[in-house]
């Protein structure tokens, strides 16, 4: 997979992860808003790259806000994991936790992946 490739792949993930967060969180009181709209810049960071033909930069302006988004998700699923895991039993987990978790894991490790890589626009 070219490298080029890989920043348009997480400018994708970082939509997904916004939209899986809010469907599994909004309206309840481990909705952290912060959470939710870091990744959005993310998203329109990557759209105006590409467009601009500037995507070089994106890596960092996607690990940026990715590690601000993965903040603030753990600040909001504190007290859930406090008062209802407590050493997180993953039968008790609920979807949404299971699904934001592992999402917000794969952004963080695919976000510091890219920021390795040269990027390059090999299409």
């Amino acid at each position: 997979m070219p490298r080029y490739r890989l920043s348009l792949a997480l400018t994708l993930v970082i939509a997904v992860v916004a939209i899986v967060y809010a469907c599994g969180y909004a309206g309840t009181r481990y909705m952290s808003w912060f959470a939710f709209v870091m990744p959005v810049p993310g998203f329109v960071a990557g759209v105006a790259l590409f467009f601009t033909d500037k995507m070089k930069y994106f890596p960092v302006v996607a690990f940026v806000l990715v590690i601000c988004a993965a903040i603030g998700y753990s600040v909001g699923i504190y007290d859930y994991v406090f008062n209802a895991a407590v050493g997180i039993d993953i039968k008790g987990a609920s979807a949404a936790f299971v699904a934001n978790t592992v999402l917000y894991s794969v952004l963080l490790v695919a976000s510091v992946f890219n920021v390795c890589l040269k990027q390059d626009r090999a299409v």
